[in-house]
């Protein structure tokens, strides 16, 4: 039912929106869009676009005024064997992951030609803080959803590769009414030392959940960052 698109029409108000590069994006980029999926798993390789595709998705949402906030939620496992103690409140502790969700929502707001009388470096960099500073995009760690409940906003869930079975259950029953969950990862990046593709709660899910009818799954298979990349 999907079809694909050169170059799908941008909004009014977004007009530098981040356009799909492959048939494997596009489709990637209507099923982000599509209402009738409560769920949205993205797998693929570094610089295939997962995490872009998803965070523009959500922020188009956010505009559109379809989702009242943009939840991210990252595991803290690191790519080395520790990474010792980080000092400061929990805010602090979460800037590491925080910062590469920060440069995607710049590259992001960069482009969206909202008021071209600024100069875009600034409108991006002052769009981003709104963002923060008024809670409707936060970065999160999942080891605190239990007993939470989402309603009506975007849970993005980065880096869920190194998710467990039921860190991924925990995470997927968070959903109360009008929330759609985007879950993004790379089976070749895990970095848990007793998760492997094949026991990845990611990997598990997708592939439990894609009967249902209301989950989309897209495996992102060249990487479009750079030809080095």
């Amino acid at each position: 039912r999907l079809v694909y698109v050169k170059k799908p029409q941008p909004l009014a108000q977004r007009t530098g929106a981040i356009i799909p590069r492959n048939n494997e994006q596009a489709i990637a980029y209507h099923l982000l869009r599509d209402p009738s999926l409560d769920v949205v798993f993205l797998l693929g390789p570094p610089g295939s676009g997962k995490t872009l595709l998803a965070l523009d998705a959500g922020i188009e949402l956010l505009d559109k005024k379809k989702s009242d906030a943009l939840r991210i939620f990252r595991s803290t496992q690191e790519s080395s064997d520790t990474l010792g103690f980080l000092p400061g409140d929990l805010d602090e502790k979460m800037e590491p992951w925080k910062k590469a969700i920060n440069e995607l929502i710049c590259q992001i707001t960069h482009n969206d030609q909202i008021n071209p009388g600024h100069e875009e470096k600034n409108l991006a960099h002052r769009k981003k803080n709104e963002f923060f500073e008024q809670d409707i995009i936060t970065v999160e760690c999942i080891n605190f959803l239990l007993g939470q409940t989402h309603t009506n906003i975007i849970a993005l869930y980065d880096e869920a590769q190194n998710f467990t079975r039921r860190q991924t259950a925990l995470c997927l029953s968070r959903s109360g009414e009008g929330t759609r969950v985007f879950v993004v990862g790379d089976l070749n990046q895990i970095y848990t030392p007793y998760l492997d593709p094949r026991t990845s709660g990611m990997n598990y899910w997708c592939q439990k959940l894609l009967p249902s009818g209301y989950a989309g799954v897209i495996i992102l298979t060249e990487s479009v960052r750079s030809r080095l990349s």
